[in-house]
């Protein structure tokens, strides 16, 4: 009996002992930042110091990027860690109303090296009775939400859950905070736990709807009506407010709402709905300036009226909302064009030109404080843009330049932007040239399916042999398989596909249990959705190539249509048989599916083995590399 307790005590110090280890080796690979004083000050000078997760490699120079709120704007400052006895250290001073700050760990280029694993490293600063004010917590909440998360490249499945716990924080010390943010509160609940809260999202929008006279309330109602893709409820308080309100906030949001869609023909008739509009809701805010002056760019535009966009590029403070016009237009252009000589691509030059220049200004411009990465993100974006066009003008040494610059020191990129890179390099450099860095991309495992047609092609005007293509295929198919595999498992848990049940638009039930032993290619996307329309030609291509193969099917899944149900599979038919499609179509119409595979835009692919695995996820428009790999 003693053998037996003793055999027993045993046991369960062995049990304590490996599970201190497995928690000892968690907690040594997350970072941290934790503050040298007990009680970091509001305006004081504040050490913090810095131990990185392990295994992580830094380079010489690194930064703390941190993100604070003051005077109602956000900030970012980019502090230099420091070694100090074997520690890293830093010192933010001078946040003077800064109540919470988030950080992250960057290198000299503004990269992320380290956001606490997608969740950042927050902060709160105590005020001068030593405590740390409630609203401190919907400071942090709000800074997660957009600015922090952009910036840090946070993950919003881990920072919904801290934004959650900062309002429960703040509304149990000050219940009073909870009044103008309450349904906010509950929206982010829904983001967590869809129906297990729409309940109380939906009771709650019903009492703010019901209240009398108050058209604050009556647009929080609007927007979560929205948000449950309740369209009937949304346009019954839109119309009470306007009939209450005719010259009000959501009067207001309705003209200019239909601002786009309204037929102007020419820059006065915009000019008059300025002036109409500034007269009848005595609006002249910063809002209202961009909106007129995008909708009148776009007018200009569709008139081919360029000489006239300068006088109202000025006319919005955030020009940045410019440049996106500029090179989405562009890019359409870019792709209307039929040749180098045509003139849409020539009109796309002179565009991409305005917003490189634009964005050029606002960096210029900035102040220290502001510089978080966004406008070199989005000048390298631009840049992109305007090597393509270079290359479609077959000025293809400028367009290697150019491309050559996005690529530089830029970790980040996508991998159509390596594709362009050794494509250009190709024309401009020489076959070599590209050839060397192809064969580098695939020693670094970041070749792409693109680039490997390249290299075959280059193979062949070369003289090498098929074998040391079809080694550097396999090559690629097995670094392709192996990072799949890793981010759908990150991302989902696991890599098996989920099990679902839909109805077709001719009314039959499909199941993904009928398609056992097959690759199964999902297409999610939505009637609204100009790129997955502009997907679907090469979509319909690649269907008729694998007609004839019955171990590959296609679902192209419609989803998050705001049409009610009746009026949705109307839409999707039309618009199918308008394009000649044969696209067996499946209809999400509760959003379930895609909140299954958690799909966040569209168009997004999936593509599922014979084994129900899945092999892909994301928005390639040509899958067929990806179906080939799906086979072995």
């Amino acid at each position: 009996m003693k053998k037996q307790t003793l055999r027993c005590f045993l046991k369960i110090i062995a049990c304590f002992l490996f599970l201190c280890l497995h928690l000892f080796a968690y907690s040594q690979s997350s970072g941290s930042i934790v503050s040298k004083n007990h009680q970091p000050s509001i305006g004081g000078t504040n050490i913090y110091y810095y131990t990185p997760p392990a295994h992580l490699l830094l380079p010489d120079k690194i930064f703390a990027s941190v993100v604070y709120t003051m005077g109602g704007k956000n900030f970012i400052q980019n502090i230099p860690i420091k070694r100090n006895n074997e520690r890293f250290q830093f010192t933010i001073s001078d946040l003077d109303s800064a109540h919470a700050l988030v950080m992250g760990v960057t290198d000299g280029n503004r990269h992320v090296l380290d956001n606490n694993n997608g969740a950042g490293y927050i902060a709160f600063l105590y005020n001068k009775q030593g405590s740390i004010a409630p609203a401190s917590y919907l400071e942090a909440r709000d800074l997660l939400d957009w600015y922090a998360s952009n910036t840090l490249l946070l993950d919003r499945a881990k920072v919904i859950p801290q934004m959650i716990s900062f309002s429960e924080t703040c509304y149990r010390i000050s219940p009073g905070l909870m009044k103008d943010s309450y349904g906010y509160y509950l929206s982010l609940l829904y983001e967590l736990k869809k129906e297990e809260v729409k309940p109380r999202l939906l009771a709650y929008a019903k009492e703010l709807a019901a209240a009398e006279n108050d058209e604050d309330k009556w647009l929080k109602a609007m927007y979560i009506f929205r948000d449950l893709g309740m369209v009937e409820e949304r346009s019954a308080i839109e119309n009470k407010g306007m009939s209450v309100y005719p010259n009000g906030k959501i009067a207001g949001n309705k003209y200019l709402g239909d601002l786009y869609d309204s037929p102007d023909s020419t820059e006065q008739n915009v000019l008059d709905k300025m002036a109409y509009y500034t007269k009848r809701f005595g609006d002249t805010s910063e809002r209202m300036k961009y909106n007129f002056s995008y909708h009148m760019i776009t007018v200009l535009v569709t008139m081919k009226k360029y000489d006239r966009l300068s006088s109202y590029e000025r006319m919005a403070s955030n020009s940045l909302g410019i440049t996106k016009i500029y090179d989405f237009i562009a890019n359409s252009l870019m792709n209307e064009s039929v040749g180098e000589n045509d003139d849409a691509l020539i009109n796309a030059k002179m565009l991409s030109l305005k917003s490189l220049n634009l964005t050029a200004i606002q960096i210029a411009n900035r102040l220290p404080n502001q510089n978080d990465g966004m406008l070199e993100r989005t000048c390298n974006k631009y840049l992109d843009t305007y090597a393509q066009i270079l290359y479609r003008l077959k000025a293809y040494d400028s367009a290697f330049y150019y491309q050559s610059i996005v690529c530089d020191g830029n970790s980040d990129m996508s991998s159509e932007v390596l594709e362009r890179y050794a494509l250009y390099a190709e024309k401009a450099k020489g076959v070599e040239f590209a050839y060397r860095f192809i064969m580098d991309q695939l020693s670094t495992k970041t070749v792409t399916p693109s680039m490997l047609l390249q290299l075959k092609d280059i193979c062949k005007n070369k003289g090498i042999t098929d074998a040391v293509y079809d080694s550097a295929r396999n090559v690629a198919a097995k670094i392709f398989r192996e990072k799949s595999a890793a981010q759908i498992k990150k991302k989902f848990g696991t890599t098996k596909a989920e099990m679902f049940t839909l109805k077709n638009l001719d009314g039959q039930t499909v199941s993904m249990s009928q398609f056992k032993n097959k690759i199964i290619v999902l297409d999610f996307w939505a009637t609204w959705c100009v790129p997955c329309k502009a997907s679907f030609p090469k979509l319909q291509e690649t269907i008729n190539k694998y007609k004839n193969d019955t171990d590959v099917v296609f679902l192209t899944i419609n989803t998050w249509e705001n049409a009610r149900p009746e009026e949705k599979s109307e839409n999707v038919e039309d618009f199918i048989k308008k394009n000649h499609y044969t696209f067996n179509v499946l209809l999400d119409k509760n959003n379930q599916v895609v909140e299954q595979y958690k799909i966040k835009s569209v168009p997004t692919k999936v593509i599922i083995d014979k084994k129900s695995d899945i092999v892909y996820f994301g928005d390639t428009d040509d899958v067929g590399f990806e179906i080939e790999n799906a086979r072995n």
